[in-house]
């Protein structure tokens, strides 16, 4: 669904500015271009504030403008926590594979908590917290909440704006 969606804003961006520029209407591409990159910048840092409030996270205020150019090339498929994870480490091939396969996390949350059952069978002292994000619907709130999440998030963020 996520594919499909980033697929549709490709096509808006395509038809709106691309093909305008073609056209020579480039006062129209570009006013397309911006009106476009506002709106899409505007309505993705709102749900994220809405989202950061519901979930007990902090709010830097001076990460808004950074949190704004995410949310508007996250639309197109660019996001902060994959570029970080495989483009800054030298791992494009593995970026590309991320961008076109579907996200499973329920999946790979089976798989970890399963093996960590089989650690706790063994005496090993075994954290399940991680394992609630996966949870439709309950489990983001519940890891954030009860897990240790926004504990998690609010030092990161911190890290980040030292």
């Amino acid at each position: 669904m996520l594919k499909s969606f980033l697929i549709k804003q490709l096509d808006v961006a395509r038809r709106g500015v691309i093909q305008e520029f073609k056209k020579g209407n480039k006062k129209t591409a570009i006013k397309n271009a911006t009106v476009l990159a506002g709106y899409l910048s505007a309505a993705n840092v709102g749900t994220r504030l809405v989202r950061d409030l519901l979930l007990g996270r902090d709010i830097e205020p001076e990460q808004i403008p950074t949190q704004a150019m995410w949310a508007l090339t996250g639309v197109y498929g660019i996001d902060k926590y994959t570029t970080d994870k495989y483009l800054k480490e030298g791992k494009p091939t593995e970026y590309v594979a991320n961008f076109i396969t579907p996200a499973t996390p329920i999946i790979d949350a089976v798989a970890k908590t399963g093996k960590k059952g089989l650690d706790a069978l063994y005496g090993e002292d075994v954290d399940f917290k991680p394992a609630f994000k996966a949870i439709p619907l309950i489990g983001p709130l519940a890891y954030n909440w009860f897990g240790g999440g926004a504990e998690k998030y609010n030092e990161r963020l911190e890290k980040e704006s030292e």
